[in-house]
């Protein structure tokens, strides 16, 4: 089941010459259920207007299959990225809270790489050879990191963290900072 799980995953991807985003082949994957569950969890209005964390990622995810520099990626690239871009923000449904009547998200992109793995992992079958562990883990990092560019002069030593979290590519072949960049 998990090949057949992928392969519907795989789909979603946009190709040339549309580039269109395939949300239909979600319908019968392993993601469903969590699609619903970020469809109920709400976004603070002041950095996501657009409601719901579903609707913030189907947006995302547009804004990336129509970015020149996505256009232009090898297929498995274009594929990591926009996997991490449909589920950047899975984390956010375990870790959402009212918090002083603002809805916080706090250690989202932690959770969400977790919760990635495990789906890619046991409900899509990336494991087993290097490849499939390669591309998993290029996507988990992404998303583990996807918040950090727009943050990263707020933190104490920026210079260092952008040190560190580029060398995750030596772990993960296919992550790179123009991919997180993009993403």
């Amino acid at each position: 089941m998990t090949n057949v799980n992928w392969n519907q995953l795989a789909k979603v991807v946009p190709q040339p010459p549309q580039w269109k985003i395939r949300w239909e082949k979600l319908d019968t994957t392993p993601l469903l259920p969590w699609i619903a569950r970020m469809q109920q969890t709400p976004q603070n209005p002041h950095w996501h207007g657009e409601g719901n964390v579903w609707t913030h990622t189907r947006m995302v995810c547009q804004v990336l299959a129509d970015h020149p520099d996505f256009r232009t990626l090898p297929d498995t690239q274009r594929e990591i990225v926009f996997l991490a871009a449909l589920l950047h923000d899975i984390g956010k449904v375990p870790a959402t809270r009212l918090t002083d009547g603002v809805w916080t998200s706090p250690g989202h992109a932690r959770a969400g790489a977790k919760i990635a793995r495990s789906l890619l992992w046991r409900e899509f079958g990336l494991s087993g050879t290097a490849e499939r562990q390669n591309r998993r883990e290029s996507i988990c990092t992404l998303i583990r990191y996807h918040a950090l560019l727009p943050h990263l002069l707020d933190r104490d030593d920026p210079e260092r963290q952008l040190t560190r979290t580029a060398a995750q590519g030596e772990f993960c072949p296919n992550f790179s900072l123009s991919l997180l960049k993009l993403l």
